[in-house]
């Protein structure tokens, strides 16, 4: 995998002194403690924008000494691209996408093993109409023709954190497979 690749070898041969300012020697300015590197994901920027958008505007402001000064500008951003990449590069496994509850597009998956049988139809009709009066955001899978191998696994690389399953054999014994 290059990301990963990419990751263990970004700092590999470089010394600590190329890091930080000359004089910093590998040492933290405020303590002493030796500087570590660390794997680190980005997840916004700052910019220095200097003077001109704020000279554009003719902005101004009056500094402790009755000058008039113009504001040197800046700004932030926070991708929400980068946020939700940082988040799957940190929660994701080997088998997909791993989304936490609190992002997840959708947080069940409803599985029919055989959608064409009207008792699993009807019950799975019902728990979805249910889960939506409920506000739980679902997907149901209604595909036919597709093994129920297939929907669980893109479910699972999907990285829908709840996967329902439903077949004739578990209405037989009125569970769910989740």
């Amino acid at each position: 995998d290059l990301a990963e690749l990419a990751r263990e070898t970004f700092f590999l041969n470089v010394p600590m002194s190329h890091l930080c300012r000359e004089d910093c020697k590998g040492l933290c300015p405020k303590c002493g403690a030796e500087l570590q590197i660390k794997r680190g994901i980005e997840v916004g920027n700052i910019f220095k924008l200097g003077t001109r958008y704020s000279e554009s505007m003719k902005m101004t402001y009056t500094d402790e000494k009755g000058q008039e000064q113009t504001p040197i500008m800046g700004c932030y951003g926070i991708g929400v691209g980068r946020a939700l990449a940082s988040v799957l590069e940190e929660k994701s496994d080997d088998k997909g996408l791993v989304f936490p509850m609190t992002i997840a597009p959708w947080h069940v998956c409803l599985c029919p093993l055989k959608l064409e049988d009207e008792k699993v139809s009807a019950v799975v009709n019902k728990l979805y109409d249910d889960l939506l009066k409920n506000k739980v955001e679902v997907s149901l899978d209604d595909r036919t023709g597709v093994s129920p191998g297939f929907k669980f696994a893109e479910a699972e690389v999907n990285g829908i954190p709840i996967r329902i399953e439903i077949g004739e054999r578990d209405l037989k014994r009125d569970v769910y497979t989740v």
